[in-house]
């Protein structure tokens, strides 16, 4: 909605919930009232939920990636998980959709840093992932899996010299 703008708070201990902000007013409204304190949902530029990620109660973090299905307004617990993270000594994702499989892979080759947020448009062509890396990070890519097509989007690499400068 122009004009507005999603805010997360955490009015409600152990919650952060998402609010609409009426930016020439201030005037707060709750836009997602989050029922997991260790999920986090993330939003498509229409404010509808795209993802969801939530902790599970293992001895190792792991953390499942779902996508919501925009058409049937599942309940984000039953949205079909793509993948999940296990956190240990290095976190790795493992797929385990199995749509999700082969785009898994090729964001793999992106960067050797770990999977961090990933968005992508409705049909599951467009990705954009970021990477938690320890020398590169924040490391974000634009990924199309229909052409293969993949480039740096953050950080751009440094501008190469073009021969010697004035002296």
């Amino acid at each position: 909605m122009p004009g507005t703008v999603l805010v997360t708070m955490n009015r409600r201990s152990l919650f952060f919930d998402v609010f609409r902000v009426e930016v020439p007013t201030g005037e707060t409204t709750l836009h997602f009232e989050e029922d997991d304190p260790t999920g986090e949902v993330l939003f498509d530029r229409d404010g509808a939920p795209a993802f969801h990620t939530a902790l599970a109660p293992r001895r190792h973090r792991r953390v499942l990636l779902n996508r919501a299905c925009h058409r049937a307004a599942a309940p984000l617990d039953r949205m079909e998980v793509l993948a999940a993270r296990f956190v240990a000594d290095r976190p790795h994702v493992e797929v385990v959709g199995p749509d999700f499989a082969e785009i898994g892979r090729a964001l793999e080759k992106l960067s050797d840093g770990v999977l961090g947020t990933l968005s992508s448009d409705e049909a599951g062509r467009r990705w954009i992932p970021t990477f938690v890396h320890d020398r590169d990070p924040g490391v974000t890519w634009f990924y199309d899996h229909a052409t293969g097509e993949a480039r740096l989007l953050f950080p751009l690499p440094p501008p190469q010299p073009h021969g010697p400068g004035p002296r």
